[in-house]
């Protein structure tokens, strides 16, 4: 009878066991899901940052009109130009 009993309880906790196995399984194949969708979404925004950054990126190539103006002129320019950069203006 206590062999019977010790039997029973054996097969009681395989049967956690086993349940528990599957349960981790599961977990387990929800998380490298997750994983996976996050990385598709940072490789997304990475991209888009990249996008943005060079739509936005100032041109390297120097305005032809900052080097045929006169001394003079970029004088008095200068205070206008620093308002502008300042308080956000348009040029």
């Amino acid at each position: 009878e206590k062999l019977h009993r010790a039997r029973e309880i054996l097969e009681s906790e395989q049967n956690h066991m086993r349940d528990d196995r599957i349960v981790l399984r599961d977990q387990q194949n929800e998380v490298k899901q997750r994983e996976a969708a996050v990385t598709a979404r940072e490789d997304f925004v990475n991209e888009r940052e990249r996008m943005i950054a060079a739509a936005t990126a100032p041109s390297r190539q120097p305005i032809a009109s900052e080097h045929t103006m006169s001394a003079i002129t970029r004088l008095t320019r200068g205070p206008f130009d620093m308002a502008r950069s300042v308080f956000g203006g348009k040029k």
